[in-house]
């Protein structure tokens, strides 16, 4: 079982958005700390102790991931891809919050492995009640499987919502 100290990963562009998540996070007292990544690409250097985040120790990895699906760079479909067929923990929990109502992003995101494909809330009391919402039902209750690496040469099978399957090989 993941640690309740584990970081949640923000993967947002918009400043003003981080900064109201930011706010919204505190309103709504969630315990665990928030780290932000402004896109897809700087998700992955977080989430692969590279670049800027090379000196991070990795036992802090996030509970989860929060991601944005309309970023410059690598968006959240590619983030969700990588970490489900390219990552060594590819059971890390990644929550689609967009403000896209799309029924075709609903589902890419279900059928390429999101945990869940939340929209962003019109209103500050909304924002807050779901982060609380969030916090209560992925955060605080569940246990979450730790990641783990993929040995190399093994098989991992992503099953989706559609019934179809993605097999990956990791060497």
């Amino acid at each position: 079982m993941r640690s309740s100290n584990a970081p949640v990963l923000l993967v947002e562009d918009n400043p003003s958005e981080v900064l109201l998540m930011r706010r919204a996070w505190a309103k709504a007292g969630v315990r665990c700390p928030l780290v932000t990544a402004h896109d897809g690409n700087e998700a992955l250097e977080y989430l692969q102790n590279s670049g800027h985040y090379g000196a991070r120790r990795s036992s802090v990895f996030p509970a989860l991931v929060l991601a944005d699906l309309n970023m410059p760079g690598r968006n959240g479909f590619d983030l969700l891809h990588w970490i489900r067929c390219e990552s060594d923990t590819p059971t890390l929990v990644v929550i689609i919050l967009t403000a896209s109502e799309l029924s075709s992003d609903i589902t890419t995101a279900y059928a390429l492995g999101a945990n869940a494909f939340l929209r962003k809330p019109g209103t500050w009391h909304g924002l807050v009640e779901l982060l609380k919402d969030l916090d209560h039902f992925w955060l605080k209750w569940p246990s979450l499987p730790e990641p783990f690496p993929v040995p190399e040469g093994r098989t991992f099978l992503v099953r989706n919502r559609a019934s179809a399957t993605l097999t990956t090989t990791y060497r």
